[in-house]
Protein backbone atom coordinates (compact mmCIF):
# COMPACT_ATOMS: atom_id res chain seq x y z
CA UNK A 1 0.00 0.00 0.00
CA UNK A 2 1.30 3.32 -0.78
CA UNK A 3 0.51 7.11 -0.03
CA UNK A 4 -0.14 10.38 -1.95
CA UNK A 5 -0.88 13.61 -0.51
CA UNK A 6 -3.81 15.80 -2.22
CA UNK A 7 -3.42 19.13 -1.48
CA UNK A 8 -7.08 20.35 -2.44
CA UNK A 9 -8.16 17.85 0.53
CA UNK A 10 -4.92 18.21 2.69
CA UNK A 11 -5.25 14.33 3.22
CA UNK A 12 -3.41 11.28 2.32
CA UNK A 13 -4.67 8.62 -0.90
CA UNK A 14 -4.17 5.49 -0.13
CA UNK A 15 -3.78 3.66 -3.59
CA UNK A 16 -3.87 0.00 -4.68
CA UNK A 17 -0.94 -0.08 -6.33
CA UNK A 18 2.39 1.65 -6.62
CA UNK A 19 2.86 4.47 -9.31
CA UNK A 20 5.33 4.88 -12.25
CA UNK A 21 7.74 7.65 -11.39
CA UNK A 22 9.22 9.69 -14.35
CA UNK A 23 10.74 12.88 -13.54
CA UNK A 24 13.13 15.32 -16.07
CA UNK A 25 15.16 17.84 -15.34
CA UNK A 26 16.64 20.68 -17.76
CA UNK A 27 20.43 20.68 -17.55
CA UNK A 28 21.35 24.30 -18.99
CA UNK A 29 25.28 25.41 -17.87
CA UNK A 30 28.42 22.96 -18.26
CA UNK A 31 28.79 23.90 -14.29
CA UNK A 32 25.25 22.38 -13.90
CA UNK A 33 26.22 19.52 -16.07
CA UNK A 34 29.58 18.88 -14.07
CA UNK A 35 27.62 18.50 -10.97
CA UNK A 36 24.90 16.44 -11.59
CA UNK A 37 27.51 14.01 -13.54
CA UNK A 38 29.64 14.66 -9.94
CA UNK A 39 26.44 13.21 -7.78
CA UNK A 40 25.87 10.39 -10.47
CA UNK A 41 29.36 9.05 -10.01
CA UNK A 42 29.59 9.58 -6.31
CA UNK A 43 32.62 11.85 -6.84
CA UNK A 44 31.61 14.48 -4.40
CA UNK A 45 30.21 13.59 -1.33
CA UNK A 46 26.63 12.30 -1.39
CA UNK A 47 25.11 12.18 2.76
CA UNK A 48 21.80 10.22 1.56
CA UNK A 49 24.15 7.77 -0.46
CA UNK A 50 25.29 4.39 2.14
CA UNK A 51 29.14 3.98 0.51
CA UNK A 52 28.77 0.44 2.17
CA UNK A 53 26.38 0.31 -1.27
CA UNK A 54 27.48 2.06 -3.38
CA UNK A 55 29.43 -0.76 -5.15
CA UNK A 56 25.82 -2.43 -5.64
CA UNK A 57 25.23 0.85 -8.53
CA UNK A 58 25.23 -0.67 -12.24
CA UNK A 59 26.73 2.07 -14.02
CA UNK A 60 26.88 2.54 -17.95
CA UNK A 61 28.27 4.59 -20.57
CA UNK A 62 30.44 7.09 -19.30
CA UNK A 63 32.36 6.00 -15.90
CA UNK A 64 33.29 9.15 -14.59
CA UNK A 65 33.06 12.75 -14.56
CA UNK A 66 35.50 13.52 -17.09
CA UNK A 67 34.65 11.05 -19.42
CA UNK A 68 30.97 11.96 -18.79
CA UNK A 69 32.25 15.70 -19.97
CA UNK A 70 34.26 14.26 -23.06
CA UNK A 71 31.19 12.62 -24.26
CA UNK A 72 29.32 15.83 -24.12
CA UNK A 73 31.51 17.91 -25.71
CA UNK A 74 31.82 15.32 -28.27
CA UNK A 75 27.59 14.87 -28.34
CA UNK A 76 27.33 18.88 -28.62
CA UNK A 77 26.56 20.52 -31.90
CA UNK A 78 29.00 22.85 -33.94
CA UNK A 79 26.89 25.75 -32.72
CA UNK A 80 24.98 26.17 -29.26
CA UNK A 81 22.67 29.07 -28.31
CA UNK A 82 23.96 31.09 -25.39
CA UNK A 83 20.39 30.33 -23.80
CA UNK A 84 19.75 26.73 -24.99
CA UNK A 85 19.33 23.73 -22.66
CA UNK A 86 22.31 21.35 -23.37
CA UNK A 87 21.12 17.98 -21.20
CA UNK A 88 18.23 16.37 -19.50
CA UNK A 89 18.42 14.08 -16.73
CA UNK A 90 15.83 11.69 -16.31
CA UNK A 91 14.86 9.84 -12.79
CA UNK A 92 12.86 6.38 -13.40
CA UNK A 93 11.66 4.63 -10.14
CA UNK A 94 8.17 4.02 -8.63
CA UNK A 95 6.58 5.45 -5.35
CA UNK A 96 8.92 4.54 -2.45
CA UNK A 97 7.30 1.62 -0.95
CA UNK A 98 6.46 -0.51 -4.12
CA UNK A 99 10.21 -1.22 -5.90
CA UNK A 100 11.87 -2.01 -2.61
CA UNK A 101 9.30 -5.27 -2.12
CA UNK A 102 10.67 -6.77 -5.42
CA UNK A 103 13.10 -8.75 -6.38
CA UNK A 104 16.19 -7.87 -7.90
CA UNK A 105 15.41 -9.40 -11.48
CA UNK A 106 12.13 -7.31 -11.60
CA UNK A 107 13.64 -3.97 -10.86
CA UNK A 108 16.38 -4.90 -13.28
CA UNK A 109 13.68 -5.68 -15.94
CA UNK A 110 11.74 -2.44 -15.20
CA UNK A 111 15.05 -0.19 -15.59
CA UNK A 112 16.02 -2.14 -18.63
CA UNK A 113 12.35 -1.30 -20.71
CA UNK A 114 12.63 2.05 -19.00
CA UNK A 115 16.53 2.73 -20.83
CA UNK A 116 15.56 0.72 -23.60
CA UNK A 117 11.94 3.40 -24.41
CA UNK A 118 14.17 6.92 -23.51
CA UNK A 119 16.74 5.36 -26.30
CA UNK A 120 14.10 5.09 -28.91
CA UNK A 121 12.93 8.39 -27.49
CA UNK A 122 15.88 10.05 -28.33
CA UNK A 123 18.36 8.23 -29.85
CA UNK A 124 21.06 5.67 -28.00
CA UNK A 125 23.43 8.33 -29.67
CA UNK A 126 22.58 11.10 -27.76
CA UNK A 127 22.88 9.01 -23.97
CA UNK A 128 25.51 10.31 -22.18
CA UNK A 129 25.64 8.14 -19.59
CA UNK A 130 22.56 6.14 -16.75
CA UNK A 131 23.54 4.05 -14.07
CA UNK A 132 20.91 2.52 -11.21
CA UNK A 133 21.78 4.04 -7.81
CA UNK A 134 21.14 1.12 -5.15
CA UNK A 135 22.90 3.14 -2.73
CA UNK A 136 20.03 5.77 -1.60
CA UNK A 137 16.97 4.52 -0.14
CA UNK A 138 14.52 4.03 -3.23
CA UNK A 139 16.68 2.09 -6.50
CA UNK A 140 16.13 4.47 -8.88
CA UNK A 141 17.44 4.74 -12.64
CA UNK A 142 19.26 8.11 -13.79
CA UNK A 143 20.02 8.44 -17.36
CA UNK A 144 21.30 11.89 -18.83
CA UNK A 145 20.13 12.43 -22.02
CA UNK A 146 21.32 15.47 -24.83
CA UNK A 147 17.95 16.73 -26.91
CA UNK A 148 18.67 16.86 -30.06
CA UNK A 149 16.10 17.09 -32.88
CA UNK A 150 17.79 17.03 -36.49
CA UNK A 151 21.36 17.67 -34.81
CA UNK A 152 20.04 20.73 -33.42
CA UNK A 153 19.87 21.17 -29.21
CA UNK A 154 15.79 21.18 -29.24
CA UNK A 155 14.95 20.59 -25.25
CA UNK A 156 11.48 21.90 -26.42
CA UNK A 157 10.69 19.56 -28.00
CA UNK A 158 10.69 16.88 -25.31
CA UNK A 159 9.48 19.26 -22.27
CA UNK A 160 7.70 21.67 -23.88
CA UNK A 161 4.95 22.57 -21.35
CA UNK A 162 2.39 20.43 -19.29
CA UNK A 163 0.58 19.05 -22.01
CA UNK A 164 4.42 17.63 -23.65
CA UNK A 165 5.15 16.25 -20.15
CA UNK A 166 1.65 15.05 -19.88
CA UNK A 167 2.01 12.97 -22.87
CA UNK A 168 5.33 11.69 -22.40
CA UNK A 169 3.82 10.20 -18.34
CA UNK A 170 1.20 8.45 -20.59
CA UNK A 171 3.58 6.75 -23.16
CA UNK A 172 6.04 5.79 -20.38
CA UNK A 173 2.66 4.51 -18.60
CA UNK A 174 1.58 2.46 -22.02
CA UNK A 175 5.11 1.66 -23.05
CA UNK A 176 6.97 0.69 -19.71
CA UNK A 177 4.91 0.42 -16.73
CA UNK A 178 1.58 -1.12 -17.33
CA UNK A 179 3.64 -4.19 -17.80
CA UNK A 180 4.75 -4.45 -14.45
CA UNK A 181 1.55 -3.74 -13.36
CA UNK A 182 2.32 0.13 -11.98
CA UNK A 183 -0.43 2.92 -12.70
CA UNK A 184 0.26 5.93 -14.10
CA UNK A 185 -1.29 8.48 -11.82
CA UNK A 186 -3.93 10.80 -12.27
CA UNK A 187 -4.00 13.35 -15.28
CA UNK A 188 -3.85 16.74 -13.91
CA UNK A 189 -3.58 15.88 -10.86
CA UNK A 190 -1.69 19.06 -8.60
CA UNK A 191 0.36 17.06 -6.40
CA UNK A 192 3.69 18.16 -6.31
CA UNK A 193 6.73 16.79 -4.75
CA UNK A 194 8.13 19.13 -1.76
CA UNK A 195 11.17 19.63 0.44
CA UNK A 196 10.88 17.68 4.24
CA UNK A 197 9.58 20.84 5.96
CA UNK A 198 7.02 21.41 3.83
CA UNK A 199 5.97 17.27 4.08
CA UNK A 200 6.13 17.74 7.95
CA UNK A 201 4.17 20.71 7.99
CA UNK A 202 1.55 19.23 5.81
CA UNK A 203 1.46 16.10 7.80
CA UNK A 204 0.42 18.16 10.37
CA UNK A 205 -2.09 19.73 9.92
CA UNK A 206 -4.14 16.89 8.06
CA UNK A 207 -3.76 14.51 10.70
CA UNK A 208 -4.72 14.63 14.20
CA UNK A 209 -2.30 15.75 16.89
CA UNK A 210 -2.10 12.30 18.56
CA UNK A 211 -0.68 10.56 15.21
CA UNK A 212 1.34 13.49 14.36
CA UNK A 213 4.90 12.68 14.17
CA UNK A 214 7.19 13.15 17.45
CA UNK A 215 10.24 15.16 17.60
CA UNK A 216 11.97 11.63 17.56
CA UNK A 217 10.50 10.37 14.34
CA UNK A 218 11.21 13.93 12.59
CA UNK A 219 14.68 13.32 14.01
CA UNK A 220 14.69 9.70 12.49
CA UNK A 221 13.49 10.79 9.27
CA UNK A 222 15.95 13.28 9.10
CA UNK A 223 18.70 10.72 9.30
CA UNK A 224 19.84 10.03 12.85
CA UNK A 225 19.39 7.06 14.17
CA UNK A 226 18.45 7.85 17.93
CA UNK A 227 16.21 10.63 18.21
CA UNK A 228 16.38 11.69 21.78
CA UNK A 229 13.67 14.36 23.31
CA UNK A 230 14.11 17.00 25.65
CA UNK A 231 13.26 16.08 29.74
CA UNK A 232 10.40 18.35 30.60
CA UNK A 233 11.70 21.65 32.50
CA UNK A 234 11.32 21.27 36.20
CA UNK A 235 9.91 23.99 38.13
CA UNK A 236 11.62 26.47 39.30
CA UNK A 237 12.32 27.15 43.18
CA UNK A 238 10.57 30.18 44.93
CA UNK A 239 13.95 31.35 46.41
CA UNK A 240 16.07 29.62 43.18
CA UNK A 241 18.03 32.37 41.07
CA UNK A 242 18.18 32.44 37.48
CA UNK A 243 21.88 31.47 37.16
CA UNK A 244 21.25 28.37 39.52
CA UNK A 245 18.60 27.12 37.77
CA UNK A 246 19.82 27.28 34.89
CA UNK A 247 22.56 25.20 35.83
CA UNK A 248 20.02 22.92 37.59
CA UNK A 249 18.47 22.58 34.35
CA UNK A 250 21.69 22.09 32.12
CA UNK A 251 23.04 19.61 34.57
CA UNK A 252 19.72 17.80 34.00
CA UNK A 253 19.78 17.73 30.66
CA UNK A 254 22.96 16.95 30.30
CA UNK A 255 22.61 13.54 32.50
CA UNK A 256 19.80 12.47 30.12
CA UNK A 257 20.91 13.10 26.80
CA UNK A 258 24.87 13.20 27.58
CA UNK A 259 24.81 8.84 27.61
CA UNK A 260 22.58 8.44 24.58
CA UNK A 261 24.94 10.85 22.44
CA UNK A 262 28.17 8.75 24.08
CA UNK A 263 26.23 5.69 22.73
CA UNK A 264 25.66 7.02 19.68
CA UNK A 265 29.14 8.34 19.28
CA UNK A 266 30.41 5.24 20.33
CA UNK A 267 28.07 3.38 17.93
CA UNK A 268 29.19 5.73 15.22
CA UNK A 269 32.73 5.31 15.81
CA UNK A 270 32.24 1.32 15.69
CA UNK A 271 30.58 2.02 12.35
CA UNK A 272 33.64 3.91 10.97
CA UNK A 273 35.87 1.61 12.53
CA UNK A 274 34.16 -1.44 10.48
CA UNK A 275 33.41 0.96 7.54
CA UNK A 276 36.76 2.91 7.23
CA UNK A 277 38.87 0.15 5.96
CA UNK A 278 35.79 -0.79 3.34
CA UNK A 279 35.48 2.55 2.20
CA UNK A 280 38.98 3.24 1.61
CA UNK A 281 39.27 -0.20 -0.37
CA UNK A 282 36.24 0.65 -2.20
CA UNK A 283 37.82 3.86 -3.33
CA UNK A 284 41.00 2.32 -4.58
CA UNK A 285 38.88 -0.40 -6.34
CA UNK A 286 36.85 2.86 -7.83
CA UNK A 287 40.50 4.52 -8.30
CA UNK A 288 41.84 1.61 -10.42
CA UNK A 289 38.67 0.74 -12.14
CA UNK A 290 38.45 4.56 -13.47
CA UNK A 291 42.31 4.28 -14.98
CA UNK A 292 41.79 1.02 -16.18
CA UNK A 293 38.57 2.27 -17.74
CA UNK A 294 40.28 5.48 -18.97
CA UNK A 295 43.99 2.79 -20.71
CA UNK A 296 41.25 1.22 -22.56
CA UNK A 297 39.55 4.11 -23.53
CA UNK A 298 43.29 5.35 -24.62
CA UNK A 299 44.13 1.79 -26.05
CA UNK A 300 41.30 1.87 -27.94
CA UNK A 301 41.62 5.62 -29.43
CA UNK A 302 45.05 4.65 -30.14
CA UNK A 303 44.25 1.41 -32.27
CA UNK A 304 41.55 3.47 -33.87
CA UNK A 305 44.29 6.19 -34.63
CA UNK A 306 46.44 3.66 -35.91
CA UNK A 307 43.92 1.92 -37.68
CA UNK A 308 43.29 5.67 -39.51
CA UNK A 309 47.18 5.94 -39.92
CA UNK A 310 47.84 2.36 -41.78
CA UNK A 311 44.87 3.18 -43.89
CA UNK A 312 46.34 7.04 -44.99
CA UNK A 313 49.71 5.15 -45.38
CA UNK A 314 47.96 1.93 -47.14
CA UNK A 315 46.15 4.38 -49.31
CA UNK A 316 49.40 6.80 -49.94
CA UNK A 317 51.27 4.05 -50.55
CA UNK A 318 48.74 2.69 -53.17
CA UNK A 319 48.70 6.73 -54.63
CA UNK A 320 52.54 6.89 -54.71
CA UNK A 321 52.40 3.36 -56.74
CA UNK A 322 49.67 4.45 -59.25
CA UNK A 323 51.71 7.77 -59.55
CA UNK A 324 54.97 5.75 -60.30
CA UNK A 325 53.15 3.67 -62.83
CA UNK A 326 51.97 6.54 -64.61
CA UNK A 327 55.70 8.52 -64.37
CA UNK A 328 57.17 4.67 -65.62
CA UNK A 329 54.43 4.77 -68.52
CA UNK A 330 54.68 8.06 -68.84
CA UNK A 331 58.65 7.46 -69.54
CA UNK A 332 58.39 4.63 -71.86
CA UNK A 333 55.93 6.73 -73.84
CA UNK A 334 57.85 9.56 -74.51
CA UNK A 335 61.09 7.28 -75.13
CA UNK A 336 58.39 4.81 -77.47
CA UNK A 337 57.60 8.31 -79.26
CA UNK A 338 61.28 9.28 -79.75
CA UNK A 339 62.55 6.30 -80.91
CA UNK A 340 59.83 6.51 -83.48
CA UNK A 341 60.34 10.40 -84.32
CA UNK A 342 64.11 9.05 -84.20
CA UNK A 343 63.34 6.32 -87.05
CA UNK A 344 61.04 8.33 -89.23
CA UNK A 345 63.73 10.81 -89.03
CA UNK A 346 66.33 7.78 -90.32
CA UNK A 347 63.29 6.65 -93.08
CA UNK A 348 63.05 9.86 -94.34
CA UNK A 349 67.55 10.65 -94.40
CA UNK A 350 67.29 7.15 -96.30
CA UNK A 351 64.78 8.27 -98.50
CA UNK A 352 66.74 11.12 -99.28
CA UNK A 353 70.14 9.41 -99.74
CA UNK A 354 67.47 7.39 -102.52
CA UNK A 355 66.19 10.29 -103.83
CA UNK A 356 69.87 12.13 -104.56
CA UNK A 357 71.74 8.50 -105.34
CA UNK A 358 68.44 8.36 -108.56
CA UNK A 359 69.27 12.37 -109.23
CA UNK A 360 73.29 11.54 -109.14
CA UNK A 361 72.22 7.86 -111.59
CA UNK A 362 70.31 9.97 -113.94
CA UNK A 363 72.73 12.65 -113.91
CA UNK A 364 75.56 10.60 -114.66
CA UNK A 365 73.15 8.98 -117.34
CA UNK A 366 72.53 12.42 -119.11
CA UNK A 367 76.15 13.07 -118.75
CA UNK A 368 77.45 9.40 -120.20
CA UNK A 369 74.65 10.06 -122.36
CA UNK A 370 75.96 13.38 -123.94
CA UNK A 371 79.39 12.09 -123.76
CA UNK A 372 78.28 9.59 -125.90
CA UNK A 373 76.67 11.54 -128.14
CA UNK A 374 79.51 13.74 -127.68
CA UNK A 375 82.21 11.08 -128.66
CA UNK A 376 80.11 9.94 -131.96
CA UNK A 377 79.95 13.68 -133.13
CA UNK A 378 83.38 13.43 -132.71
CA UNK A 379 84.56 10.65 -134.85
CA UNK A 380 82.32 11.48 -137.60
CA UNK A 381 84.04 14.76 -137.10
CA UNK A 382 87.09 13.17 -137.14
CA UNK A 383 86.09 10.89 -139.88
CA UNK A 384 84.88 14.12 -142.16
CA UNK A 385 88.04 16.15 -141.07
CA UNK A 386 90.68 13.39 -141.48
CA UNK A 387 90.70 13.08 -145.61
CA UNK A 388 90.41 17.31 -146.45
CA UNK A 389 93.19 17.28 -143.38
CA UNK A 390 94.82 14.54 -145.64
CA UNK A 391 94.35 16.52 -148.64
CA UNK A 392 95.71 20.04 -146.51
CA UNK A 393 98.77 18.09 -145.63
CA UNK A 394 99.57 16.77 -149.11
CA UNK A 395 99.37 20.18 -150.66
CA UNK A 396 101.84 21.37 -147.87
CA UNK A 397 104.07 19.17 -148.48
CA UNK A 398 103.83 19.13 -152.18
CA UNK A 399 103.92 23.03 -152.14
CA UNK A 400 106.85 22.75 -149.49
CA UNK A 401 108.62 20.12 -151.86
CA UNK A 402 107.54 21.69 -155.26
CA UNK A 403 106.45 18.50 -156.45
CA UNK A 404 103.97 17.75 -159.21
CA UNK A 405 101.39 15.28 -158.53
CA UNK A 406 103.74 13.12 -160.70
CA UNK A 407 106.03 12.61 -158.09
CA UNK A 408 103.40 13.01 -155.42
CA UNK A 409 101.74 9.89 -156.43
CA UNK A 410 105.39 8.17 -156.70
CA UNK A 411 106.25 9.23 -153.01
CA UNK A 412 102.76 7.92 -151.52
CA UNK A 413 103.56 4.85 -152.91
Amino acid sequence: MSYTFNFERGVFDACAMGFQVLRVQKIKTAGGFKARLDHHFREKPTPNADPLKTPTNDLNGAMSTAEGLERLNALMPSKVRSNAVLGLEYLITTSKDDLGTWEKARQDAYFAKALAWLEKKHGAENIVCSGVHRDETTPHLTIFVIPKVEGKLNAKAFTGGSKALAEMQTAFYEGVAKDFGLERGLKGSRAKHVPIAKFYEAINQALPPEKAPSEIEKTKALGFKHGVRLPVLPEKGLFEGGSSFGSRVANEVLSTVAPKFNEEIKSLKSDLAVAQPKAQAYELFKSRERQLARLAKKLEARNTEQQKQDKVLLDRGFEMGINEGKKTLVTDLNEAHATIKDLNQYRQNLTQERDDVFKELALEKEAHQKTKTSYASLVKEIAHAVPDRLAELRKWARDRLGLDKKQERGMSR
